[in-house]
């Protein structure tokens, strides 16, 4: 049992180290000339990892009170609006709302096998947060399903928010971001104060 356990551990961890890759390509698309250090990595995946947290919960309980077995991006959005303050939660809603509606009116190509990342205009790939959010939801031990456009809106709220951070991050750094400037970030902006710092994973010390 215990060895399972290790296993588990040891593929979680692999699992989220992924998430390094959409942060590298994140610098490009926000055209930063600039690196992002792993310590800095690391301190935003963290966040990222605990906003997913947050979200099951969120979502789970309003499936609980809304007695539906399947989780939507309207549940997404409603949970986005519980979990961003002020401003943050019009823009993330905006930016999720935009990938769903892409990633719904995408017309096919016969015979041309096309991402979730192209039909939807993300980095973030919305499989990837699927898988992760699966695992997730598996804490509160019920059966629920994921619908195809909730995973969507998520990976667009997570990239939205990377976005945000690095972008306003790069402003107190010099040639390279490191986990001090993002924490910079935290404590200056009063809305991302008061979105994050709820977040028991993020120190600012």
């Amino acid at each position: 049992m215990q060895e399972r356990q290790e296993k588990i551990k040891k593929y979680n961890i692999i699992k989220m180290s992924s998430l390094f890759l959409y942060m590298d390509k994140i610098m490009k698309k926000i055209k930063l000339d600039i690196s992002l250090s792993t310590d800095a990595k690391n301190y935003l995946q963290n966040i990222l990892i605990e906003c997913i947290d947050q979200f099951a919960d969120y979502t789970s309980n309003l499936m609980n009170n809304s007695r539906t077995k399947t989780l939507s991006s309207r549940d997404i959005q409603s949970a986005a609006r519980i979990f961003f303050v002020g401003e943050l939660a019009k823009h993330a809603i905006f930016y999720g709302t935009k990938a769903v509606t892409k990633f719904s009116s995408f017309v096919p190509i016969k015979n041309k096998k096309v991402r979730n990342t192209e039909k939807s205009g993300l980095i973030f790939s919305p499989s990837y947060i699927r898988s992760i959010l699966e695992d997730k939801l598996t804490d509160y031990k019920t059966d629920y399903r994921i619908s195809q456009t909730a995973p969507v809106y998520l990976a667009a709220i997570l990239e939205y928010l990377t976005i945000e951070l690095l972008e306003l991050a790069s402003h107190k750094s010099g040639r390279t971001i490191y986990s001090k400037d993002i924490k910079k970030v935290l404590k200056e902006d009063d809305e991302i104060n008061r979105t994050l710092c709820r977040l028991s994973k993020v120190s600012l010390a």
